[in-house]
């Protein structure tokens, strides 16, 4: 102890606060040990002997940098801490970043500005491609419609049907479902008469082969008027229905009267045929209900019969059909219309009291006649006459072949006497087809005054665009046989 005691008062002032300083720094070491553990701190020890003078100069100068690298791992220390809470706290932000950044915003927000307008313009521009073809569509809807509409009024049945049926059944309004039925009876029509009939008589099987897939019919023989040869059949398939069917060729130059005589409506009582013996039969008016179009029509036919049975009347319902263009021919299509008290605008009455309504069916077909039909090669085998005035009449044109039918349906036709329906199918029909044919022949040569005059009247509207069409259909046979 004396010892110790010796040397500390031997210690000079300049020693002391040396010592001072060094433990000075060394508790503000440890002090900022407890809060950055990872800081490095240098420390020196403290002398327990005493120093030379030159000694204390270099101890001095050793203190010096002690401290001075104390102090800079005190302030590297702090930069750390510094740069730490930085990274950690979004607030420490340099005026310098902070004016990139808000440009980097800028930007980026006007990107998503131009991509979200870009966006918008295409949604618009999808939209609005969509929205024209809707548009577009519709209107290509209501065009076709109006022109299925302008045909079925210029009596082009089938061509109006064809347009409709490639359409959406959701767009066809009533009027269209009624076009698209006609369509289908007049099509039926068509397809029953072009089929060769599968011919029989009371003994045998003749004329046609089944492979031909034709109905069979009873021939009931063939007629020769000296111009026209007729071939017609018939058949009773029940108790209560009466079927005939009749084909003739014509010359082309005939088309027009005939077709004039048929739509003269109600000249039909002046040429049709009247019995009063060996009893009471024939036509006796005969009424336009309603011109449904240029051609098509609704007439009311009342024929007489033998008593005690009552009046019968036919409705028919005519319907033209133009279908040149497409397969060269015309056609008549006739039913009985269906009549309804709901129905407003029906034209059709109701049937007199005492008077039976029977339901009518049939038509005609007017189109090129095969040159192997069996009335043509009954030609060579006719009179003089008739082969003569049938070939010098137009013998180098193409014939054209009339298919005429008619079914009628009588629920008390198995009351008739077998006698009068045999007179009706050999006599009655034989004989109004050969009317028919005469009156035609009458009017080309201008001997039938009344229609010729009705022709005249008629011809701005009907008879001019009747010759224009027939001569389209000469075309269309001319360019087929070509």
């Amino acid at each position: 102890p004396n010892n110790e005691q010796a040397q500390t008062k031997c210690m000079s002032p300049l020693t002391k606060r040396n010592s001072s300083s060094a433990l000075l720094l060394i508790a503000i070491a440890v002090l900022l040990s407890f809060h950055h553990p990872s800081c490095v701190v240098l420390s020196c020890e403290t002398p327990h002997h005493q120093h030379l003078p030159h000694q204390e100069e270099h101890h001095h100068q050793d203190e010096k940098d002690a401290k001075v690298v104390t102090m800079q791992s005190i302030v590297h220390e702090e930069e750390k801490v510094d740069a730490s809470t930085k990274c950690v706290d979004p607030t420490f932000v340099t005026t310098e970043k902070t004016e990139e950044d808000v440009e980097s915003v800028k930007k980026l927000a006007v990107t998503d500005a131009t991509s979200a307008e870009e966006v918008s313009q295409t949604d618009d521009g999808i939209s609005n491609k969509v929205e024209k073809t809707i548009k577009e569509q519709h209107n290509d809807v209501d065009s076709l419609l109006q022109k299925a509409n302008d045909l079925f009024q210029d009596d082009k049945l089938l061509a109006s049907a064809r347009i409709l049926r490639s359409l959406d059944k959701e767009v066809l309004t009533s009027h269209h479902h009624e076009i698209l039925r006609q369509a289908e009876d007049c099509e039926s029509l068509m397809e029953q008469l072009m089929k060769p009939p599968i011919t029989t008589t009371s003994s045998s099987t003749s004329s046609s082969s089944s492979s031909n897939k034709g109905e069979e019919w009873t021939k009931l023989g063939e007629r020769h008027d000296g111009k026209h040869n007729s071939i017609i059949y018939y058949k009773q398939p029940s108790s209560t229905t009466f079927m005939t069917r009749i084909e003739t060729p014509i010359p082309p130059t005939l088309l027009v009267p005939l077709l004039s005589v048929l739509n003269e409506t109600d000249l039909y009582s002046t040429w049709l045929p009247y019995w009063n013996y060996p009893f009471r039969l024939g036509v006796s008016s005969s009424t336009k209900l309603q011109q449904k179009s240029r051609v098509s029509q609704i007439i009311q036919v009342k024929v007489d019969v033998p008593f005690p049975f009552a009046k019968r009347e036919v409705i028919i319902d005519a319907v033209s059909v133009d279908d040149i263009e497409e397969t060269g021919r015309i056609a008549i299509r006739m039913t009985t219309p269906k009549t309804s008290s709901d129905d407003e605008t029906t034209v059709v009455p109701y049937p007199e009291q005492g008077v039976i309504r029977q339901e009518f069916e049939g038509g005609f077909l007017f189109c090129k006649c095969p040159e192997d039909h069996p009335s043509l090669i009954q030609v060579g085998k006719g009179e003089g006459e008739g082969e003569k005035d049938n070939a010098g009449d137009d013998d180098d044109d193409d014939k054209i072949l009339v298919y005429f039918t008619i079914t009628l349906e009588d629920k008390k036709l198995h009351l008739f006497p077998q006698a009068l329906i045999n007179f009706v199918s050999r006599i009655v029909i034989g004989h109004m087809w050969d009317m028919f044919l005469r009156v035609a022949e009458e009017v080309k040569d201008g001997e039938r005054p009344q229609h010729s005059a009705a022709i005249e009247e008629k011809r701005g509207v009907l008879y001019d665009w009747v010759e224009e069409r027939i001569h389209a259909m000469f075309e269309r046979l001319k360019e087929s046989k070509e």
